[in-house]
């Protein structure tokens, strides 16, 4: 049976891996190391370094090679939540899909891909919930929303990076005249 060492171990483990945030936002070892005292984990950075160092051969996670050596999941790495998604949750963000893609930046969607993804492994194909949203209509009741087209666009329709990356940076800070609301 294992010892109290090894578990204290794992469970280390596991919150490391709940703490890095995905990319591009990167945790340091040493901000990692307050955050792991703080849920009562007892360790010196180099230990956290070398655990870092093993995990990322079996997850996709990442050091910015940097001096800080600030730690994250990897872009395309996908959800890895405890306990795992739920049919509900994944028909929510199936629906969040069809009906809220066409008016978010591209950018946000970007952010949004790793759950969505882990939707449809939850769903799967022949997953009644899966087929029931396919079921469902939603009817606008006015004039249809367009985003707005790139300026890079040339006429074809796409939108582009531009126009969302212009446009969700202040959206998202909740800034109005310098002042945060």
């Amino acid at each position: 049976m294992p010892d109290r060492d090894s578990h204290e171990t794992a469970l280390r483990l596991i919150e490391n891996l709940r703490q890095l945030p995905r990319y591009p936002k990167t945790i340091t070892t040493q901000k990692l190391r307050e955050q792991l005292a703080a849920r009562g984990f007892t360790v010196d950075v180099r230990t956290i370094q070398r655990n870092l160092n093993d995990l990322s051969r079996y997850y996709p996670i990442i050091n910015d090679e940097q001096k800080r050596r600030g730690w994250c999941w990897m872009p395309n790495a996908d959800i890895t939540d405890l306990p795992s998604m739920d049919s509900v949750t994944a028909l929510a963000f199936r629906l969040a899909r069809l009906h809220l893609a066409p008016l978010l930046p591209t950018t946000l969607l970007a952010q949004f891909d790793p759950y969505l993804r882990a939707a449809d492994r939850t769903l799967g194909d022949g997953n009644l919930t899966y087929r029931w949203a396919d079921k469902v209509r939603l009817i606008p009741n006015g004039l249809a929303l367009r985003p707005p087209a790139d300026s890079r666009d040339h006429g074809h329709g796409q939108r582009g990076p531009a126009a969302g990356v212009l446009l969700h940076g202040p959206l998202s800070q909740s800034r109005r005249g310098g002042t945060r609301i």
